[in-house]
């Protein structure tokens, strides 16, 4: 963004040609800063989509309940640190002098910074917003009013409740290995299956629907899928067999 105005977005897999990396996207950075013809001294802020202390009330609610769970939820609070340090971390991947790096770092929660990325790139001034995620900051959902330059969250649904495992079970069990190829499936949203149905319910509380997952795909993926019911909803009969949500 120069002046307010988007001037360019790069995804680094489509310069490395790694699909799904997860790692500093080094390339990106230094192709988007040569197309707006800026330097590194330039920037005046980043911004990253996640908040590590956005909703620790849910958090910690969910580890006094599931105190199996802390050593998984340490490992993915430890991994999320690693854009804690941006300017060390630019430094050290682009070959920048820190003494020129010195922009400001905002922390934007995860279903925020979704919900920002199409509404402020839209010519709404009045809309809904609603973001439907694996996870992001503990959330899977966010709906939202969206008003002029303001986004008011309304409601949230928390980890583990989740249509994202959902897909991601459904890609898993039919071949697609890799975390992120969720799209590929789905087009099952618009298909008028009555089993499929059973796996959601939508429970009108006050002026928002709250949605609730039923089954036993649980955070953080660990769990196992029971296959009395999922295959259940997709109509394949096994005997004696259990699903594992996994990462790719």
């Amino acid at each position: 963004m120069v002046d307010g105005s988007p001037i360019v977005a790069l995804a680094e897999e489509r310069l490395n040609r790694v699909k799904y990396l997860a790692g500093f996207p080094r390339l990106s950075v230094l192709r988007c800063l040569e197309i707006a013809g800026l330097n590194f001294s330039d920037i005046d802020a980043v911004t990253v989509g996640r908040d590590s202390s956005a909703n620790l009330h849910k958090k910690l609610e969910f580890a006094i309940r599931n105190p199996a769970k802390l050593l998984n939820l340490a490992r993915i609070h430890s991994k999320s640190k690693t854009f804690d340090d941006l300017k060390n971390l630019i430094s050290n991947e682009c070959g920048v002098e820190q003494n020129q790096l010195k922009f400001k770092t905002y922390n934007v929660e995860h279903h925020l910074a979704h919900t920002a990325s199409a509404y402020f790139a839209s010519n709404w001034e009045h809309s809904a917003g609603i973001t439907i995620d694996d996870s992001g900051d503990f959330v899977s959902c966010l709906l939202s009013e969206c008003v002029g330059d303001e986004i008011k969250p309304l409601q949230r649904i928390f980890v583990p409740h989740s249509l994202g495992t959902l897909y991601t079970a459904v890609c898993q069990f039919i071949g697609y290995g890799k975390y992120g190829d969720e799209g590929k499936v789905m087009r099952l949203a618009v298909d008028d299956n009555e089993n499929l149905k059973k796996t959601v319910s939508f429970n009108k509380g006050g002026q928002h629907p709250t949605l609730f997952m039923f089954g036993t795909i649980h955070f953080p993926y660990q769990n196992k899928l029971e296959d009395e019911l999922y295959f259940q909803l997709v109509g394949v009969k096994e005997d004696n067999r259990t699903f594992r949500v996994k990462r790719g």
